[in-house]
């Protein structure tokens, strides 16, 4: 199995208005808010577009203003959207950086037993370091899995594979 790329990188979350001319107040889910600005265009989860007129950044939010939506009314109907944008307009990553996009849906498996632990169905920004979320089939607790060098021994997009080695657990 190869793992598909999204053509569409999650960015944002819109969380509230700001003010009463329609801006809105973003959530980046990237390491650069000011990124924004760079920006003509972003999508809904829909599909829709919305095209930027101004961006900003105040107290690590991204401050948006978009075509058309000129009050505080029009930007409440937007909260909670998910914003993307075209994976042509994401920032290139260094080697050995991936988009979360790309992580979701990877199968997961330990590097010293061989044994697949299952597949990653979320990841968890703790503020040290990204956790992916592993579910187990036929299990109901997940496996939680650090985004550590020292953890994450290889990631292939093409096999859609993530070779790990967890820690030892002492009973």
């Amino acid at each position: 199995m190869t793992m598909k790329q999204t053509n569409r990188i999650l960015v944002g979350q819109i969380i509230a208005p700001h003010g009463v001319r329609g801006d809105v107040r973003v959530s980046p889910l990237t390491d650069e808010a000011g990124r924004f600005a760079a920006l003509k265009c972003v999508f809904m989860h829909s599909g829709a577009v919305l095209t930027l007129e101004r961006a900003g950044v105040h107290k690590g939010l991204a401050l948006l203003h978009f075509q058309g939506v000129d009050t505080v009314e029009a930007a409440e109907k937007l909260r909670g959207q998910q914003l993307y944008i075209d994976r042509k307009d994401a920032v290139p990553l260094a080697a050995g950086q991936y988009y979360t996009a790309d992580i979701l849906g990877l199968r997961v498996v330990d590097e010293r037993t061989g044994e697949e632990l299952g597949e990653i169905v979320q990841s968890l920004e703790t503020g040290s370091n990204d956790v992916y979320v592993v579910r187990q089939a036929g299990r109901s607790q997940d496996v939680l899995v650090p985004a550590l060098k020292s953890v994450v021994s290889e990631v292939s997009l093409p096999e859609g594979l993530m070779r790990v080695r967890l820690q030892e657990v002492w009973e």
